[in-house]
């Protein structure tokens, strides 16, 4: 996993945790509540920050995931994947407040806008998010779903992930997976 960070300890992996923190927050302190009133190119610039964001955090999750995956009995890597599981709730928590306005714009103002040259490259994306308008909260009820989000059903995944991690079956102490493995084993005494 070197070619995204060397380790926990990269400078590279803080620095990039800490950009997605303050370009959610200048997003939302700059866009926050004027969704409506913008421009064809003023939304293609904000959906192209929103889409640069979400690389940069598409950057950061899988390391803590893939470590933990590959090292269960590593507690570093455990407590790392919840940090970065908070980093994305409160960006989605900064950045929610897009779909909710742009999905609540009112059509004869979002037609003409997703018929201009500026958004071709973003145009399913918006259509996308406009799509769901009648299935979304307010912002208070979104962003208390995006602050629970760390906490919820994948906290409990990462706990069975770590008990079974730690467990050693038979004699020979082997784990989980190495005694899963038996079970596709050519040799019919092995399967047994």
């Amino acid at each position: 996993l070197d070619h995204l960070y060397t380790g926990l300890l990269d400078p590279a992996l803080r620095k990039d945790s800490k950009r997605c923190q303050q370009e959610a927050e200048a997003i939302a302190g700059t866009y926050r509540d004027k969704v409506v009133d913008l421009t064809s190119r003023d939304l293609s610039v904000l959906a192209k920050m929103l889409e640069n964001l979400s690389l940069l955090l598409g950057k950061i999750s899988p390391y803590p995931f893939l470590n933990f995956s590959t090292q269960v009995t590593n507690s570093e890597y455990g407590a790392f994947l919840p940090e970065v599981r908070i980093l994305a709730s409160r960006m989605g928590k900064e950045i929610v407040f897009f779909d909710l306005e742009w999905a609540k714009t009112e059509k004869k103002v979002a037609d003409p806008l997703l018929q201009d040259a500026h958004l071709t490259h973003y145009r399913h994306y918006l259509t996308t998010i406009r799509r769901y308008a009648d299935h979304l909260l307010g912002s208070a009820e979104e962003e208390l779903l995006l602050e629970k989000a760390p906490v919820g059903s994948s906290s409990w995944t990462d706990l069975f992930d770590k008990v079974f991690g730690h467990l050693t079956f038979g004699s020979r102490q082997r784990s989980e997976e190495e005694v899963l493995s038996d079970l596709y084993s050519p040799e019919r005494q092995v399967r047994i």
